[in-house]
C-alpha cells in the first residue's frame, strides 16, 4: 500500500514547507481552507483527492474447482 499525494497539492505543500515558518503551517493551511471559497468561489471546482491510499488489486486465492 502506498500513500499518493495529488500533484498540485504536493506543489502547494512544498512551497509552504520551503517558505513559511514551521510553527505556522497548520494555522495557515486551516485559514486558507476557510477563506478559499470567498477568494476563489467564482471559479468552477474540480474534485481533488489530496491524499489517497492505493493498493494493488487483491488476487483470489481460492483453488479452482475440480
Amino acid at each position: 500500500m502506498d500513500f499518493v499525494c495529488d500533484f498540485h497539492v504536493k506543489k502547494v505543500l512544498e512551497f509552504m514547507q520551503d517558505n513559511l515558518p514551521c510553527d505556522k503551517l497548520v494555522g495557515i493551511a486551516e485559514g486558507i481552507a476557510q477563506i478559499a471559497p470567498i477568494i476563489w468561489g467564482r471559479y468552477e471546482r474540480t474534485p481533488v483527492n489530496p491524499l489517497a491510499l492505493e493498493c494493488p488489486p487483491i488476487r483470489a486465492t481460492v483453488p479452482p474447482p475440480q
